[in-house]
């Protein structure tokens, strides 16, 4: 699945005829983001994230900064979950052919957002499942009572 997702940025970073596309995912429960880009990650607390990443995962909506002297044009996009919460962020800037991201580019990442938001619950679903195989596995090497142990799993 990571693998479909680092597709899915690099088919994307061609597409929008941009510098690069990255994605940063969202860890439950905490403020960070985890930046991806294909063979590199980093956590980076949501307080120490620049204005424009804020304003998409609060507001759940996507945002384009057009190019000027100071820097380079930028678009961001929300991935969403079921529950419309923004759990990762497209981030592609640096617009080759233009000043500003078009209204076509920010379309394409919406529909590749669809995309990235069911791998992203896929892998959150996997890791369910192989820390609960973990935990099982411990209680029997350590002869544990399992007759109160429930294996969930939901398709």
């Amino acid at each position: 699945m990571a693998s479909m997702i680092d597709l899915i940025i690099h088919e994307a970073t061609k597409m929008l005829q941009c510098s690069e596309v990255m994605l940063y995912i969202t860890e439950k429960h905490k403020r960070q983001l985890k930046f991806q880009t294909k063979n590199y990650r980093n956590l980076k607390d949501l307080n120490e994230l620049d204005e424009p990443f804020k304003l998409v995962i609060e507001q759940g909506k996507s945002l384009k900064i057009p190019a000027s002297e100071e820097g380079k044009s930028a678009l961001y996009v929300p991935v969403l979950d079921e529950n419309k919460n923004t759990i990762a962020v497209i981030f592609a800037f640096d617009k080759m052919s233009s000043e500003i991201f078009t209204e076509k580019d920010e379309a394409a990442l919406k529909a590749l957002s669809s995309h990235i938001s069911k791998d992203l619950e896929m892998l959150d679903k996997i890791g369910q499942v192989e820390a609960d195989l973990l935990d099982t596995l411990e209680r029997l090497r350590s002869n544990k009572d399992i007759s109160n142990l429930e294996i969930q799993i939901k398709g």
